[in-house]
């Protein structure tokens, strides 16, 4: 779809609107984040602001502004809070992701995308001698970009598997794991798994939808 700017390039304008105004920047000093909710119901503001007053138990309050569309606007009062809840994100509602994003004070709320979403995954089946921070950063960005991998301050793994938290774009399908090339062996298969994960369709793999959901839609077309 095309943005706001494009289209209006493409307006015939009046004598009034023609002429570019000049406005003055302000900094808004607010800790400030959008949420999108891709729960298939009506959200309305007083139960995403209960929602979220429940699950998070901040130190501070923090106001709610409806913004339609299913989006909120979260004014946090401690820049804390607000960092505290994009680190422990993914957060779902009804079970469907709830999609978090810092305000950039040179776009509008409308030129805001919510098409990715940070997740913990679990890179199963990687032989010790390879359980490394540098392997999983070269498996973590087949996934999408990596923000952290959760390793020992010496940089090698631990456990039964490898983590590493990357942003996953929203609209395509999970990766379910990779062939691992272990140059004196047969390749293994380095199998995926996503922590706190939401709503998916097992069929195509997205998230924010399932069976039941193709079901509808195909009936509703019907």
């Amino acid at each position: 779809m095309e943005d706001i700017t494009n289209r209006w390039r493409k307006l015939k304008l009046t004598d009034k609107e023609a002429p570019e105004m000049k406005l003055t920047k302000i900094s808004t000093k607010e800790n400030t984040l959008a949420g999108k909710f891709f729960t298939k119901r009506k959200l309305s503001i007083e139960v995403g602001a209960c929602t979220f007053r429940n699950i998070w138990n901040t130190e501070k309050n923090f106001e709610v502004r409806d913004l339609r569309e299913n989006m909120l606007l979260l004014i946090f009062k401690d820049e804390v809070d607000l960092e505290w809840a994009i680190k422990q994100s993914p957060w779902t509602f009804d079970k469907y992701l709830v999609a978090l994003q810092k305000l950039d004070e040179d776009k509008s709320i409308e030129s805001m995308s919510f098409n990715s979403s940070p997740f913990w995954v679990q890179l199963h089946n990687i032989p010790l001698r390879m359980m490394s921070k540098e392997n999983a950063e070269v498996i973590g960005s087949t996934i999408g970009k990596v923000e952290e991998v959760d390793v020992l301050v010496s940089g090698q793994g631990y456990g039964r598997f490898l983590r590493v938290r990357v942003k996953v774009e929203i609209g395509q399908p999970l990766c379910r794991g990779r062939l691992v090339d272990l140059e004196d062996r047969d390749p293994i298969w380095g199998a995926f798994r996503y922590e706190r994960l939401p709503v998916f369709c097992y069929k195509c793999g997205k998230l924010n939808h399932n069976e039941r959901d193709r079901q509808g839609k195909s009936k509703s077309r019907g």
